[in-house]
């Protein structure tokens, strides 16, 4: 293989260890953690755990609320959490910055420098005793005033202990 079949993989690990395709990321721009409220919990009860996003200067992330016809809404998920049921209608936001957004010709609700959202999960009689690891997936999209990057699934979770034998009350 002469040089010229050499420049274009230079040219890219160039690019990837200068970070330019790096920032084209969304987790290279938007950071997630999660964490409950309590590291235990009792069947019956309502487990509470932050969502925090801490967003790069310059990038914002859209909220869960949008109009029909603006950009693509924030949603949580669970995909499986046996004895655990997130509570979608008591999940807890601060008001996002709505601003009109020509390119979708309406308000748009978002995000910047950080937001923490609680979500709340009914702890069912079903939760087994002991240690339990909750799944959590984020999708959301992440945008600068110059471009916005595809949606991007974030994948976090959370561990509780499942307390064995009480039953306590939904809160």
């Amino acid at each position: 293989m002469g040089v010229r079949g050499r420049i274009p993989g230079v040219a890219a690990a160039v690019l990837i260890s200068s970070g330019v395709l790096a920032a084209q990321l969304p987790s290279a721009v938007v950071h997630w953690s999660a964490k409950p409220a309590t590291a235990s919990v009792i069947p019956g009860t309502t487990l509470k755990v932050a969502l925090t996003a801490t967003i790069e200067s310059g990038w914002h992330i859209y909220a869960m609320t949008q109009p029909d016809n603006g950009p693509i809404p924030m949603t949580i998920a669970v995909p499986s959490a046996p004895g655990f049921q997130m509570l979608v209608k008591r999940i807890e936001s601060p008001p996002p910055i709505v601003t009109r957004d020509p390119t979708f010709q309406s308000d748009t609700h978002y995000y910047e420098k950080e937001v923490t959202l609680t979500v709340p999960f009914a702890v069912r009689g079903a939760a087994k005793p002991g240690k339990q690891t909750i799944p959590i997936e984020i999708t959301y999209q992440a945008c600068s005033n110059r471009i916005c990057l595809r949606p991007f699934t974030e994948k976090l979770s959370v561990e509780v202990s499942v307390a064995g034998g009480v039953k306590g009350k939904v809160q």
